[in-house]
């Protein structure tokens, strides 16, 4: 730890910075001079800053972001809470810390991330001794997160920290009790073919290419992560949703409501979700069993009317009417049927093109696309299935429009179903705890943007487990400070404040025969943005 020191010369005081240290050598606790800070009284304070005469620049590090950053893991503790979990010494605690920084501010290759740590002010404010810093304590840090005995038994040490961090922000935050969960998936590029994780599947992009999958959950209100871990490249998003569930059990989180996007709601994830204590919130399915006949239980005029217009999170307006009713196997669930006008208007002009198109004469090639489009009617259709808008008919074409399904389609323009487990659960809402989940979309945006998730290099399940709580550590770093600009400044983004931020830096310079720290000469943008977001508390003395 460092400390003030006072040292008079004749009549005058001056003040240093001090700092005891170990010195291995003689085995001995020693004193060294940080910086000299520069005249003061007998009492320390400083009467006259130290004013050097620069003869030369010794180095420059950008600190800004990274600074910010460091401010959040202090004042969530995480090199406490690791060391604590993990039992592990502080070193290995403070390598995990330098990992996670790495990550949401540079995500350099795992080699670099020493001369990078040895180069920044982290050892400084840590503490940290990292004269002998190498890729081995990295190494040693992603082994105390997860690891493989001789005897094939798996030590996730990871998934322990990752639920104290929880309690850690949920404490701090105090999100209500019954506050709702995001869950979603996404799938990252791998670059080998050595690990379980990476299977053939759908990448980001839509392409079908070697795959490893993460799976997210977020907080509601905040966005914090709660979980974060690897899935097996092909695996569905709906086979996953088991094991989140699983795991937010053992992690002892009670009272929340799932909000999950429809590509994960099936009968059998619902009833998982309600077996072990929880609600959900979602969309129906396309095609599934009562979905069709849901879509049209009202008229138009019966649902869009101003006592049921919504407004969602991000500005638009809906119509959104609620029910109790039957749907996915369940007999008392909490349906919403929601039409967005605008959604409307475009797929009823989509059709009436495609209508129009179909009265002239389109040619061989597009009159086999408007059949596709406007769909032939199967009489063996099954129930929840989109009826056909064309029937069967003798003639040149070999079938016609049917007026009937064509108003029953027209009814059914931009609507969608939600529902929801919880009986008591209005149609507003449902629409605003729903279409929040925007939020776990940002997080994954956010993790393969500037915090550059993908591609995966990692050989060993092993090494993707450890990694998946590195990159928890970054989302909550990312999500507490941004958590802290928007109490501020609510349309602004954490990436646009953080440009701000990249040319504050921290300098050394020479003056004489001794080298001293100083930070760059920040702009009234940069105080106050570094006050707001505590990097103010790390930066060294001006």
């Amino acid at each position: 730890m460092s400390y003030p020191n006072v040292a008079r010369v004749g009549d005058h005081y001056y003040l240093y910075e001090k700092e005891s240290f170990w010195d291995r050598k003689l085995k001995k606790t020693r004193q060294r001079t940080i910086r000299y800070l520069g005249r003061c009284d007998k009492n320390g304070r400083l009467l006259e800053p130290v004013k050097p005469r620069v003869t030369s620049i010794h180095s420059s590090f950008p600190v800004g972001p990274l600074g910010v950053f460091y401010a959040g893991a202090r004042e969530l503790s995480v090199v406490d809470r690791a060391s604590s979990i993990l039992r592990v010494p502080r070193p290995v605690a403070q390598a995990f810390l330098g990992l996670g920084l790495n990550q949401v501010v540079h995500r350099l290759a795992l080699r670099r991330v020493a001369d990078w740590v040895q180069e920044s002010p982290i050892p400084a404010w840590e503490k940290w001794d990292v004269s002998h810093l190498g890729k081995g304590d990295f190494e040693g840090a992603l082994d105390a997160l997860c690891s493989i005995s001789e005897t094939g038994t798996k030590q996730e040490g990871g998934h322990a920290l990752q639920d104290d961090l929880t309690q850690a922000w949920r404490a701090d935050t105090r999100e209500p009790a019954g506050y709702y969960y995001d869950f979603d998936t996404t799938k990252v590029r791998f670059y080998g073919n050595t690990l379980p994780y990476a299977e053939m599947g759908h990448a980001s992009d839509r392409s079908i290419r070697t795959v490893v999958g993460f799976g997210l959950v977020t907080s509601r209100v905040h966005h914090h992560p709660v979980q974060c871990r690897p899935i097996v490249g092909s695996r569905s998003d709906m086979i996953s949703v088991d094991e989140t569930v699983a795991r937010m059990e053992a992690a002892g989180v009670k009272g929340v409501t799932l909000v999950m996007d429809r590509g994960m709601v099936s009968a059998e994830n619902l009833k998982a979700v309600r077996k072990a204590g929880y609600h959900q919130v979602g969309m129906v399915r396309d095609g599934t069993e009562g979905w069709w006949e849901g879509l049209g239980k009202w008229s138009e005029e019966a649902l869009e009317r101003p006592e049921h217009l919504v407004v969602r999170p991000s500005g638009e307006r809906l119509y959104a009417r609620a029910w109790t009713g039957s749907m996915l196997e369940q007999s008392q669930l909490r349906l919403t049927l929601v039409v967005d006008p605008e959604e409307k208007e475009n797929e009823r002009l989509g059709r009436a093109q495609r209508l129009r198109e179909l009265q002239g004469n389109p040619g061989k090639l597009r009159l086999r696309e408007l059949r596709q489009e406007l769909r032939l009617q199967d009489p063996r259709r099954k129930e929840g299935h989109v009826p056909g808008l064309l029937v069967g008919s003798a003639g040149r074409r070999g079938f016609r429009v049917d007026p009937e399904a064509v108003t029953e389609d027209l009814l059914r323009d931009g609507r969608r179903l939600l529902f929801s487990t919880d009986s008591s659960m209005e149609a507003e809402e449902m629409c605003r705890a729903y279409f929040e989940r925007d939020a776990i979309e940002k997080s994954f945006r956010t993790a393969k943007g500037p915090m550059s998730l993908a591609p995966i290099r990692y050989r060993s399940v092993a090494r993707l487990d450890a990694y998946a709580t590195v990159l928890y550590l970054g989302l909550l770093l990312w999500s507490w400070e941004e958590r802290k600009l928007r109490k501020k400044y609510p349309r602004r983004t954490l990436e646009d404040a953080l440009w701000a931020l990249r040319d504050v830096s921290v300098v050394k310079i020479g003056s004489g025969k001794t080298v001293r720290e100083f930070v760059t000469r920040l702009n009234t943008e940069q105080q106050e943005l570094m006050v707001l977001l505590g990097g103010s508390s790390v930066l060294p003395a001006t």
